[in-house]
């Protein structure tokens, strides 16, 4: 957390994680969803999300710019899940419907991606113990890749206009 000097009033601040976790809410909210916060914090944001259809558990975690940029046009970012595993695992359990959201950031917000994964994949993640999710995107795909193991090739894809799909 940022330290402030003294007497700076820190309630009218707003927070880098703020922008990013309320731009997921932007977006949700223009697709209808009724989002509320159940978990809050700089690293994660967990809500329960309710649609005119469907209800579940939306993940949220962010990285405000990509890995060090690739001649091949490859766009990547790394999650870390570590410290997040276990509360996965908890929602798993409690609400099969799980979707965990990565906001993709790019030093130009408006280049910023956001890629949501199903339950089904998230479970994959657990499988594979992964500790951070290394996601890829080539310019001009239509697919994320998530690294499986040390290289793009050992990956499985998402589409990446999902939010349709979800909400």
């Amino acid at each position: 957390m940022t330290a402030y000097p003294e007497g700076v009033n820190t309630m009218s601040r707003i927070r880098t994680a703020d922008f990013y976790y309320g731009a997921v809410l932007s977006k949700l909210l223009s697709h209808g969803a009724d989002p509320v916060l159940i978990e809050g914090g700089s690293d994660r944001r967990i809500y329960e999300i309710k649609t005119s259809s469907a209800s579940f558990t939306l993940f949220v975690k962010f990285r405000t710019h990509k890995e060090a940029p690739r001649a091949d046009g490859i766009n990547s970012w790394k999650f870390s899940i570590k410290d997040d595993m276990d509360l996965l695992k908890e929602h798993m359990q409690k609400n099969k419907n799980l979707i965990l959201a990565l906001l993709c950031g790019s030093e130009d917000l408006g280049d910023s991606e956001l890629a949501l994964l199903d339950c089904n994949e998230v479970n994959r993640l657990i499988f594979l113990n992964k500790e951070s999710i290394s996601i890829s995107r080539r310019s001009g795909e239509k697919y994320f890749r998530i690294a499986n193991g040390p290289d793009r090739e050992d990956s499985f894809e998402i589409r990446s206009n999902r939010i349709d799909e979800f909400f």
